[in-house]
């Protein structure tokens, strides 16, 4: 009897194997766990690692090989004007995956992966059509697609942070097979009818698809919202990815306004965009629908109501934590703990 690969990696053994590996692949390069706890308890070993290890007094690196916050994070946060317990209560982005490994399927974890299956799993929440080029054969399904719409969007079915994500237009090419030549990741790309989004959102950035991003966790088989911001592209880019210079505020849940001053993962804040004047604090998100395990949804406000840009089942803790100012360990471990899941695979326990 032969066994697909995916039964094999699959099979219970294999796949723990496979959370282990990943877990791993996740602290890689950081100092050992309980090393770094003694250190926290004893500062002369502080001191002698830092020593050893030739981080000295550079609190930045030696966040980065204790906690394994980025430099970025380290900026972003404002960690030079905190205590150490302070910093301490901020989740860093190698954290937020492990606790995604924590509370997610591995296999089900896929789906938001590959933003084809994505799409295929919540195409009416999506509210557009889309397209999945695999190859050449593709040509005539893409014809009919741009005929269409011609303007549209192409994204990469494997990525993350906005890279690969671009606008095409159609309608100025005459040789569909150069542009199908021209379209990057060939063989493997989605194309997707172009969202127009309402006036309030593009009000701040017109060039982007200004999103809200909402973090909710399924709890006693229900979903809560944990957290929301706004994120805004800026400096004409597509994109509004923090990654691509993109500015986020947060939002309070219960009223659906912008709360916080805008920031990007610079640690740079702003009371106003900076392309447009538009000011962040007391923006009403229009709509704001607090009902929309762990999954980061990007929404897009349209003139027909909200719909999913896309989903990520690794939400990155910098939104939240940067936009507020504040970190989450506690709240997250809260969490956890009401769920009676254990906190052991995270860097730091409390």
């Amino acid at each position: 009897m032969t066994i697909s690969k995916q039964v094999f990696v699959s099979f219970p053994p294999v796949k723990a194997l496979r959370q282990f590996r990943w877990r791993a692949h996740a602290v890689s390069g950081l100092l050992p766990k309980a090393l770094v706890a003694a250190c926290e308890r004893h500062p002369s070993l502080a001191r002698l690692v830092r020593g050893l290890t030739g981080i000295g007094g550079d609190e930045a690196r030696w966040y980065r090989a204790a906690y394994g916050f980025t430099e970025n994070e380290f900026c972003c946060y404002g960690f030079s004007g905190l205590t150490p317990e302070e910093r301490l209560n901020f989740l860093s982005d190698r954290e937020s995956v492990l606790l995604s490994y924590l509370v997610n399927d591995l296999d089900a974890m896929r789906v938001f992966s590959d933003k084809r299956q994505t799409y295929l799993q919540f195409r009416e929440a999506y509210g557009r059509e889309a397209l999945f080029v695999a190859s050449p054969e593709d040509r005539g399904a893409l014809e009919c697609f741009l005929r269409r719409h011609p303007v549209c969007t192409v994204k990469p079915v494997v990525g993350a942070c906005g890279k690969g994500i671009r606008q095409i237009d159609a309608s100025s090419c005459s040789d569909v097979q150069l542009l199908f030549d021209s379209l990057p990741e060939k063989g493997s790309m989605l194309l997707e009818e172009t969202i127009r989004q309402s006036g309030e959102m593009a009000s701040f950035h017109p060039a982007s698809v200004n999103t809200v991003r909402v973090v909710t966790f399924v709890s006693d088989g229900k979903p809560a919202l944990l957290w929301a911001f706004l994120k805004t592209g800026r400096g004409g880019s597509f994109t509004d990815n923090g990654a691509s210079g993109g500015i986020m505020a947060g939002i309070d849940l219960c009223g659906g306004r912008v709360v916080t001053s805008g920031v990007d993962e610079a640690g740079t804040r702003y009371a106003r965009h900076p392309d447009t004047g538009v000011p962040f604090v007391g923006f009403a998100v229009p709509e704001f629908l607090p009902q929309v395990r762990l999954v980061g949804w990007d929404m897009a406000h349209t003139a027909s109501g909200w719909i999913v840009v896309e989903g990520n089942a690794q939400p990155e803790m910098i939104g939240p934590q940067a936009t507020f100012g504040k970190g989450m360990r506690r709240d997250v471990l809260a969490l956890l703990q009401k769920e009676r899941i254990s906190v052991n695979a995270f860097r730091r326990n409390g």
